[in-house]
């Protein structure tokens, strides 16, 4: 029996995923869509291969913090959040590996402010955009999204999304330019 699934009609449980980050030398764009009970910023990055090789993290709203050698993170960051995306910049390349239960992206709810918001990616799976913002009622409040590195799109209000910018994946971050405040849901997405 699997007890607490996130998907429990299945006949495979899904009680713990790792997430997998191959972390670039500068600006990484992350978010996790697995969480433990410490979501400190030191017990995230405990894993990482080499701690010397962090640098900095930054989020939209909650601070920034610092690593350093013989110290430690230092700073008004401390915990992250599954919503949020944050962009960590490394002095040299290296993987992070974080093991958690996953998030139920169709029960958490991500907060959309007007303007730019830097959003976490819950779903386990990847999928399109247009499936991926499906429960915002109005999608004339959708404006812009942008990743790191797989491009933009823009929202039309008769064509929908269009740019080089289709899908969303787990562990990376988005902005997303809303014209009007909304709450996300994001459908729950099998992974691959």
């Amino acid at each position: 029996e699997c007890g607490d699934c996130l998907y429990p009609d299945e006949s495979d449980c899904m009680t713990e995923v790792t997430n997998m980050f191959n972390l670039q030398t500068g600006w990484n764009w992350i978010s996790f869509n697995v969480y433990q009970e410490d979501m400190s910023i030191s017990n995230v990055f405990s894993d990482i291969g080499n701690p010397n090789n962090l640098n900095f993290i930054k989020s939209q709203t909650d601070g920034t913090s610092q690593w350093y050698q013989d110290w430690g993170w230092f700073g008004s960051l401390e915990q992250i959040e599954n919503e949020s995306m944050y962009q960590l910049k490394m002095n040299d390349a290296d993987v992070l590996e974080f093991t958690g239960v996953p998030v139920i992206a169709s029960e958490t709810p991500i907060g959309l402010e007007a303007g730019w918001n830097w959003i976490g990616y819950l779903p386990q799976g990847e999928t399109d955009i247009a499936t991926a913002f499906s429960n915002i009622e109005d999608p004339n409040n959708l404006n812009f999204i942008k990743s790191q590195l797989d491009g933009t799109s823009q929202w039309y209000e008769d064509w929908g999304w269009f740019g080089s910018l289709e899908t969303l994946s787990p562990t990376k971050g988005y902005q997303l330019k809303m014209n009007n405040p909304d709450v996300l849901f994001y459908p729950d997405i099998d992974p691959v």
